[in-house]
């Protein structure tokens, strides 16, 4: 509890305390389960009730899946730089964590199309349940090459990125084709089809294979991108 000042031993038990008395059961057994009673200032006589109470309340609430009732919102450009950068560094993700990214709160849906996006473009592996952690694959392409030094160059560069920018297109268009393929994990049903609509609004359309050419902005942004503690 080092890490919150403000919660102490003292504090946390007469929260449980109240908890058990006035509080919804949800909140009380939610309390319960990441509370410490080991560490409060108390006798042994209560350390064992709370304990054995612990043992038998201290639950959580099932994570409910997302619906496509919900209206998700289409992802935009930052959303899914922003989840990237945050998943590369946390080695993985969940629903939860990318609301929390995109200051939602953590029980809404709008942002799940975010982690189908990063599961069906090869960047997270898929869990079970959209709550669940999703391992980052980090021997991914948008992880570590060429893709990942544009995505960020282009971030740099731009005060306002579109699914259009050069690999962001490629991006969409891998999870598109994998997408194609057929229903993945938590990505089941309704959830799916929902999911192809909200990809074919993403896609750009766009022609031509030409190949970009670096600008010397380009080569002064990659030297900036290798260095030691360079931008994200």
């Amino acid at each position: 509890m080092s890490s919150y000042p403000a919660w102490s031993p003292v504090l946390e038990h007469r929260w449980c305390v109240w908890a058990r008395a006035f509080a919804p059961v949800s909140l009380y057994q939610a309390l319960l389960l990441c509370c410490d009673p080991e560490e409060w200032p108390i006798t042994e006589e209560q350390l064992r009730f709370w304990i054995a109470e612990k043992a038998r309340s201290g639950t959580a609430a099932p994570l409910a899946r997302p619906s496509p009732s919900y209206s998700p919102s289409t992802p935009t450009p930052e959303d899914l730089v922003s989840t990237l950068i945050d998943t590369s560094i946390g080695g993985g993700t969940s629903w939860h964590r990318i609301n929390r990214i995109l200051n939602l709160r953590s029980d809404v849906y709008a942002a799940w199309p975010v982690l189908a996006l990063l599961v069906y473009s090869g960047v997270v592996t898929a869990a079970p349940d959209c709550g669940d952690w999703h391992p980052a694959r980090l021997e991914s392409p948008w992880f570590d090459g060429d893709s990942w030094r544009q995505i960020r160059r282009e971030r740099m560069m731009r005060s306002k990125l579109t699914w259009g920018d050069g690999p962001l297109s490629s991006f969409v268009d891998t999870a598109y084709q994998e997408a194609e393929r057929g229903e993945l994990a938590w990505i089941r049903g309704r959830i799916h089809g929902t999911f192809m609509d909200i990809l074919g609004r993403m896609r750009p359309v766009h022609s031509g294979t030409g190949k970009h050419r670096p600008s010397l902005d380009d080569m002064l942004l990659d030297t900036l991108l290798d260095l030691p503690g360079g931008p994200p």
